[in-house]
């Protein structure tokens, strides 16, 4: 999926180059019709890339967001809460811990 979306950004970036090829100055977007379309289809390519970009940052939130996370779920695997003396008198279990 995040494969698939770079490759679809790079093709957009593409796209909108080659559109502003021919484009010497603001002037030809207002000038024609042509120009106009132009504009709108640059400006649609913008706001796909935008998107794209959007779901990318997303994914990459995500998984460092899971990464820190288990972090932390590792912490209670490594350390079995309920043989960790300092856990059961914090908690009040009075249970002794056991060694393994």
């Amino acid at each position: 999926m995040l494969l698939e979306t770079l490759e679809q950004i790079d093709g957009a970036l593409a796209r909108v180059e080659r559109r502003f090829a021919n484009i010497g100055s603001p002037d030809d977007f207002l000038d024609s019709d042509n120009g106009q379309d132009m504009l709108d289809g640059i400006a649609m390519m913008v706001i796909a890339i935008g998107k794209g970009l959007s779901l990318v940052v997303d994914v990459a939130c995500y998984y460092d967001a899971r990464r820190r996370m288990s972090g932390v779920t590792n912490i209670f695997v490594v350390y079995n809460i309920e043989c960790c003396p300092l856990a059961d008198s914090v908690l009040g279990g009075g249970r002794q811990p056991t060694r393994s």
